[in-house]
């Protein structure tokens, strides 16, 4: 695990952002009403339940999503920005990938 992450505490373990594509009205009105618009992606606040105290229970056997997440992307640095307890230390560290 990287520094950032190990500062970070897993911001992007506490909600997961989806693009939906193609909707019928009535799924995205229900989208709408549970989660976050982000731009063209919508996030729904559903912290992972195995991430404790900052931690990942199960880091060496998380799912790929989480494997392939891409530390310092947008959606990290959006995560970042809206969890951790100090997001600029925290960016200050992806540099050290």
């Amino acid at each position: 695990m990287n520094k950032a992450c190990i500062e970070c505490k897993g911001s992007c373990c506490k909600s997961i952002v989806f693009d939906f594509g193609e909707i019928n009205e009535d799924t995205k009105r229900w989208i709408l009403f549970h989660s976050v618009r982000w731009s063209d992606r919508f996030e729904f606040a559903c912290p992972c339940r195995m991430l404790v105290k900052g931690k990942c229970l199960t880091y060496e056997h998380r799912p790929m999503i989480c494997k392939v997440f891409e530390v310092g992307s947008l959606d990290c640095i959006k995560a970042v920005e809206k969890y951790a307890k100090e997001p600029l230390r925290v960016k200050s560290l992806f540099k050290d990938n």
